[in-house]
């Protein structure tokens, strides 16, 4: 398949995306952020972990669930992205499906359907030229096995946001932002690294394969000989194991109930609650399913240090924009005032042919004083 993209502020790997264009102040602070496809909720928290405000958008009720326990619980609101109104958002990050762009799907020859996979990468491209009032935006996607489809973005890999990675993810990030500082040049792959960071988590770690390189599996083989847990998987998404929501193990306290009646009930109720029907028509909620959903999610989400290196840098130009703005304010110049009495003022002095006033001009910054 051929992407159909034609957008100026689409960039070329190495080429800053930003280019001539100014962030300029946010019409909020700090700065309100729409997190399109939030999925569970990962690229959210790594953006709040660097100041902002952010608003999560997700269509699937049970990533919607998941992620409305995680980060600022307030913040998730189930809905579909392309009805909702950014007008008074200040950036976007968008993750729009990429199920038809991985490499795991177009090395197996499947076709993508369903009601959450649409291709909606070209349109989350264009968002700043249907909402000028975006001031950032990250369009965040998988790199595919076609060269000529990787070029809409910058190439990164998720062990550049840390000194100490747990992960090397590759992601492709488009849109209009400032580059971020990185703690190592992009590799798709650092040898040196191999012994303490695993390859990518996929969205199929549940199936355990021990002999795909695609999946960090393999690497779990290798190193423990053993497969990863669900919790693990979620740590190295950037998540430590006392941040995980305790909601989340909900899903399988409820199979600890002894009484069989008042399982099934709690199970029915849970089930409701999640949506669980969406995804999983005509199948029961079991621990196993539930550890593969949670798998799941840890697949499709972004690594927390790299949502929150790329909001530092986005936030410190729009600090440095807020601060040029006030300094902007503060060149209207006052009229003139005596300070007289214990107080300022701009009425003249009573007659006082022996009385020195000193008087303060402000203009911008500066006080200037003269002498009367």
């Amino acid at each position: 398949m051929k992407l159909k993209i034609n957008h100026k502020r689409i960039m070329k790997e190495n080429q800053d995306p930003i280019g001539e264009f100014e962030i300029g102040p946010a019409q909020n602070w700090p700065p309100k952020v729409a997190v399109l496809f939030d999925g569970a909720g990962y690229a959210r928290l790594g953006l709040e972990a660097a100041g902002f405000d952010c608003y999560g958008f997700e269509l699937n009720p049970l990533a919607h669930w998941l992620s409305s326990h995680l980060g600022n619980k307030n913040r998730s609101i189930l809905a579909d992205v392309r009805n909702v109104d950014l007008s008074g958002f200040d950036a976007v990050w968008a993750s729009p499906p990429c199920q038809r762009f991985s490499a795991a799907t177009q090395g197996s020859g499947n076709q993508v359907t369903g009601k959450y996979k649409d291709d909606l990468l070209e349109w989350s491209l264009t968002i700043p030229e249907r909402y000028p009032n975006i001031r950032v935006i990250w369009v965040e996607n998988v790199l595919t096995r076609k060269k000529e489809l990787d070029t809409w973005g910058i190439k990164y890999n998720a062990a550049q946001f840390s000194d100490q990675p747990l992960q090397q993810r590759q992601r492709m990030i488009g849109g209009q932002y400032p580059l971020p500082k990185t703690y190592r040049d992009y590799k798709p792959h650092y040898v040196e690294l191999t012994d303490v960071s695993c390859p990518a988590i996929t969205a199929s770690e549940w199936k355990w394969s021990k002999n795909d390189k695609r999946r960090a599996s393999r690497w779990w083989y290798k190193k423990y000989g053993r497969r990863p847990t669900w919790q693990e998987l979620v740590n190295y998404m950037g998540l430590p194991t006392e941040s995980i929501p305790k909601e989340w193990y909900r899903g399988f306290q409820i199979f600890d109930i002894k009484d069989e009646e008042e399982k099934k009930a709690a199970r029915l109720a849970f089930e409701k609650e999640i949506g669980w029907e969406v995804d999983n028509p005509g199948k029961r909620l079991t621990p196993t399913r539930w550890r593969n959903t949670l798998m799941r999610a840890a697949g499709n989400g972004v690594v927390v240090s790299m949502a929150k290196g790329l909001g530092e840098a986005a936030m410190r130009e729009f600090e440095a924009a807020k601060q040029k703005q006030e300094e902007l304010d503060q060149e209207v110049e006052l009229p003139n005032q005596v300070y007289r009495n214990g107080r300022w003022t701009t009425e003249p002095p009573e007659q006082n042919n022996n009385l020195q006033e000193t008087m303060f001009r402000q203009v911008g910054k500066g006080l200037f004083r003269t002498n009367k």
